[in-house]
């Protein structure tokens, strides 16, 4: 940010990208106006049920990709996924440097649950977070939501209904919505 002339910014993540976002605003306080944390903040815990969720996100096989949006999302799991958008999906992870940096980002991952790198942080966040859960959201508990909830000091909250843990798929107008009024309140 500082290369580019960057001042104060907007970061906005999902899933375990939630909880990064919320990271950078932790490490660059000097760089972050808000952060937006969309069905994040996966590491309160590691768990069996863990490693089963993340085996699906970092698949690289098609029936993976398939589980993943399956239980990812509200659409995909009534009506399923098609050809087109499996192989959409697949198409990146067969190049083999792809494949490398998937694994190894999840075994970084992995490794950032356990130490439980982003909720050590939690309780020192003093920047605007908005904090956005799905109600059907089959990946993230709704407890870990709840543990960054109660420990950051500007934590706004919003949940939404009829979307599973990508929001952004089942109700896109709805959390551009959220997120755009939130955004405005910090110009």
């Amino acid at each position: 940010a500082r290369k580019l002339g960057i001042g104060k910014m907007h970061v906005l993540g999902v899933g375990e990208g939630g909880a990064l976002a919320v990271a950078f605003g932790h490490h660059f306080p000097e760089h972050i106006r808000t952060s937006i944390s969309i069905n994040g903040f996966e590491g309160a815990t590691w768990s069996g049920d863990t490693q089963k969720m993340l085996d699906l996100f970092y698949s690289s096989t098609e029936d993976g990709i398939e589980g993943l949006l399956k239980a990812s999302s509200l659409r995909y799991r009534q009506k399923g996924s098609s050809t087109e958008d499996i192989r959409y999906l697949f198409e990146p992870l067969q190049k083999k440097e792809r494949l490398r940096a998937v694994r190894a980002r999840m075994t970084d991952f992995i490794q950032d649950i356990k130490s439980l790198y982003v909720t050590s942080m939690i309780e020192y966040i003093d920047f605007p977070v908005l904090i956005i859960r799905s109600d059907n959201d089959t990946v993230l508990p709704e407890k870990y939501i709840d543990y960054a909830r109660n420990r950051i000091s500007k934590v706004e909250y919003q949940s939404i209904g009829k979307a599973g843990h990508f929001a952004f798929m089942d109700q896109p107008e709805k959390m551009a919505e959220i997120v755009r009024n939130f955004l405005l309140r910090y110009p």
